[in-house]
């Protein structure tokens, strides 16, 4: 490792940027600033204070609804035309072809949100607002979704929105990101926006703007296969879901939905996997992803029988700073595992984070106690009762211990080969070893 300063500079370079751009969210586990403030914030009056009434009160009397001007965005896929003149109008046009940012638009508090509001009723990450694609024997086109990510909950025509459900949008429907019972429902004071819709968006089918080739790999209910975009020749992952194998089971097909939110959710991080467009047709989806080049985590490992303590610190150095952006964002993984990380370059041991289908977005203090994830990896409190099962972000912190251990010395520390021990039961009392020879030539901050 220590052949190749340059490349390892440079990528330190690119995750401090990216950890420099994150909210400044405080996590549940993470404690990287004394000033962070876990407690709920102070409540807030329903009014503003008497000098900003004043300044809205000038600003609505002078307020215009603005009509979208279709004729010049002919990219856009939404208006979110501003009720308020506390609000700006925005048009939605982020495509596939941008690489800088998230896919869906983020509106909250955060600094690092698409739309960016400065009131303690909003959360910091409020709500997503995000497009997929699709198509079937009849029609081409576009459905637009809102899933809420808010404490206090996100409106749509004065219906609160279900935290655990996306709501499918249509053209007209008003958003508001609180509202009061004491106020009319055109009062200005909690209007936001209403949604908007292009008379036609031309969409293709996936296989009109991509040519799938390889087969890459097999889950449960998804394969995937790399391809190229037509247009540009750019190499992409193509991830395809049949729809038909979760019809009937609707957790199932909360956990695509949830994985479609979580990636179009986040901005673009060197260390984790993004997502480019969704096709959501008749019989598939398919998730467009980036394509890393070199395989899991997982078979690199096993040719290498196990990796020298400094190639295992290179690489968990960078999924720890994933993992803690993430979990800033409220984020928690659930499936970290050596076959869900991908090597874009095995000679500069650059990892990336992948398969967000587990993955959920907590509202602040919120507790999990649903019992998934991979058996060999998943955390103690997982494995308790479900009267008495809780847990939160942390439980990722376990799954990237085991991953280390494994990364080390090349066998897993919990096992159902283990003679006379469930495997259960020995991650519930962590009963494993540093057996010899693996571990003879560890050191002791290795152990």
């Amino acid at each position: 490792m220590t052949s190749q300063p340059n490349d390892l500079t440079s990528l330190k370079t690119v995750l401090y940027d990216a950890q420099s751009t994150t909210d400044t969210d405080s996590s549940v586990y993470y404690s990287l600033d004394s000033s962070h403030d876990l407690k709920r914030p102070a409540e807030t009056s329903e009014s503003p204070p008497p000098a900003k009434m004043d300044t809205l009160e000038k600003a609505r009397k002078e307020f215009r609804i603005t009509p979208p001007d279709w004729k010049n965005h002919m990219g856009a896929w939404a208006y979110l035309q501003s009720l308020a003149p506390q609000h700006r109008s925005m048009y939605l046009e982020k495509t596939q072809t941008d690489q800088r940012q998230r896919k869906g638009y983020m509106l909250g508090r955060a600094a690092s949100c698409d739309i960016v509001f400065d009131d303690e009723r909003i959360s910091k990450t409020h709500c997503l607002i995000y497009m997929e694609a699709g198509s079937n024997s009849v029609a081409k086109g576009i459905r637009i979704f809102l899933k809420d990510l808010s404490s206090n909950g996100t409106f749509v025509n004065k219906k609160k929105i279900d935290r655990d459900q996306r709501c499918l949008l249509r053209s007209g429907d008003i958003i508001q990101l609180y509202r009061s019972n004491k106020l009319a429902d055109d009062d200005y004071k909690h209007a936001f926006y209403r949604i908007l819709f292009p008379g036609a968006y031309d969409v293709n089918a996936c296989t009109d703007d991509y040519d799938v080739k390889q087969f890459l790999g097999k889950g449960t209910f998804a394969s995937v296969y790399s391809a190229r975009e037509i247009a540009t020749g750019k190499l992409v992952a193509v991830k395809i879901i049949d729809k038909a194998r979760f019809a009937r089971n609707k957790r199932l097909s909360k956990t695509i939905n949830d994985e479609t939110i979580v990636m179009m959710a986040i901005e673009r991080h060197p260390c984790a996997v993004g997502i480019n467009y969704v096709y959501n047709e008749e019989r598939l989806i398919y998730l467009i992803m980036d394509y890393v080049k070199d395989g899991e985590l997982f078979n690199f490992v096993v040719d290498r029988k196990k990796l020298t303590e400094d190639e295992t610190r290179f690489i968990f150095w960078q999924l720890f700073k994933t993992i803690q952006w993430l979990h800033n964002k409220q984020i928690t993984h659930r499936d970290l595992k050596p076959e869900n990380i991908l090597l874009e370059s095995k000679d500069k041991l650059h990892v990336k984070i992948t398969d967000f289908g587990l993955a959920k977005i907590l509202a602040k203090g919120e507790r999990l106690d649903s019992q998934c994830g991979t058996p060999n990896y998943i955390a103690p409190e997982i494995l308790d009762p479900l009267g008495e099962r809780s847990y939160g972000l942390e439980c990722d912190m376990w799954s990237l211990g085991v991953m280390l251990f494994i990364c080390l010395c090349g066998y897993p520390p919990f096992s159902e080969s283990t003679e006379g021990i469930p495997m259960k039961t020995q991650i519930k009392q962590g009963i494993y070893s540093f057996a010899s020879p693996y571990w003879d030539d560890i050191s002791s901050e290795g152990k």
